[in-house]
């Protein structure tokens, strides 16, 4: 394994909070920014305003709960969540 690590992030959102757009300030302005953020929206959430500087993946689901959004979007964006190897298994 090399030094170098692939950073992701999970934010999961129905829009309701007042506190989004604050959470990603704060993710696009930290040091070790993620490589990639995966924004969950639930049911009819609201596209937030996006901060520069921090590659975003949209997904949509109606999914009932956090946790099965999260299971949705793990079954559909499964094989580009794994962890990056080599090509030798490690």
């Amino acid at each position: 394994m090399t030094g170098t690590r692939f950073i992701r992030a999970v934010l999961v959102t129905d829009g309701r909070s007042s506190r989004l757009p604050a959470v990603l300030a704060a993710l696009a302005a930290l040091q070790r920014k993620p490589d990639v953020l995966h924004l969950v929206l639930v049911a009819d959430a609201a596209l937030p305003e996006l901060p520069g500087g921090i590659a975003v993946d949209i997904f949509r689901t109606a999914a009932p709960t956090f946790g099965r959004a999260v299971d949705a979007l793990l079954a559909v964006r499964a094989s580009a969540l794994l962890p990056r190897t080599r090509g030798d298994g490690t």
